[in-house]
């Protein structure tokens, strides 16, 4: 398991810039954060992973949708069940709380907006605005 090594940032926050290299998520020249380990703390389950790509995404759509309706506190689970067509008992199954699936829909953004930066090559550029 790679470390996690947090130092001070030093930076000014403008010059911060985020790129992958090897499967880490780099800021700055100080802190080196593995994708995986930014939702520390939480035990993402396995059981989730092993489902087909087309019931994940259903699940993630309905969680998704909840989420950005409502707050974090009055997003209940029984509605983004029933938004995804499974039972309240299966998305707890998947997911052991509100907390692990929450995070999960944040590591899920993170992979994302990283695989389609890296697509464009974005992390490459010396000049943001020499994109538009």
């Amino acid at each position: 398991m790679k470390m996690i090594r947090n130092l001070q940032m030093k930076t000014k926050p403008e010059k911060i810039r985020f790129f992958l290299k090897e499967g880490l998520l780099k800021i700055g020249q100080w802190s080196i954060v593995s994708i995986d380990q930014m939702v520390s703390g939480v035990n993402m389950n396995d059981k989730f992973e092993t489902l087909p790509i087309k019931k994940q995404n259903l699940i993630l759509n309905a969680a998704y949708h909840v989420f950005s309706k409502n707050s974090y506190k009055n997003s209940p689970m029984n509605e983004i069940a029933s938004i995804a067509h499974i039972s309240k008992s299966l998305l707890f199954y998947y997911f052991h709380n509100k907390k692990e699936l929450y995070c999960y829909l944040w590591n899920h953004c993170a992979r994302f907006t990283i695989e389609i930066l890296s697509e464009y090559h974005c992390y490459d550029m010396k000049d943001f605005f020499l994109i538009c």
